[in-house]
């Protein structure tokens, strides 16, 4: 029973890569790509499904995060909650597997952007908002 539209992964979906759980979710609520309440939202990327992941669906958005050097990093949206924040004097992550990010919408302070993250987006058009929960497994 295939209909119009339908896609192969669902709204809300859980998946596994590099060792890493990620879990999906269809929501309007605020992340690091966006936030109504303070009218902060990021600007998407453009971006493709890279055939060899099969964890991010055509309607995850990926979104063009900065470093203090204004490099530019690719990845969805991640629900602050779980990104924890820079060191604000070196603007450095305790962890060496993420990239301090200062243009994030989760608050006034930068916050660290898993690397596994960034692997998921490459370089189509999006239209969903998602968020993205990392789970060292």
């Amino acid at each position: 029973m295939n209909s119009v539209g339908q896609t192969t992964q669902p709204p809300n979906y859980s998946c596994t890569e590099n060792n890493a759980s990620i879990q999906f979710t269809l929501s309007s609520s605020s992340h690091s790509a966006s936030n109504p309440t303070s009218s902060c939202s990021l600007q998407q990327c453009n971006t493709s499904l890279n055939g060899n992941n099969n964890c991010r669906s055509t309607s995850t958005p990926c979104y063009d995060y900065r470093t203090i050097n204004n490099i530019s990093y690719c990845a969805p949206g991640i629900l602050c909650s779980i990104l924890e924040t820079c060191d604000n004097i070196t603007q450095t992550c305790s962890s060496n597997n993420s990239i301090c990010i200062i243009n994030s919408c989760c608050s006034s302070q930068a916050v660290c952007l898993p690397f596994l993250a960034t692997q998921m987006c490459k370089t189509g058009t999006i239209t969903y908002y998602l968020h993205v929960r990392l789970h060292d497994t």
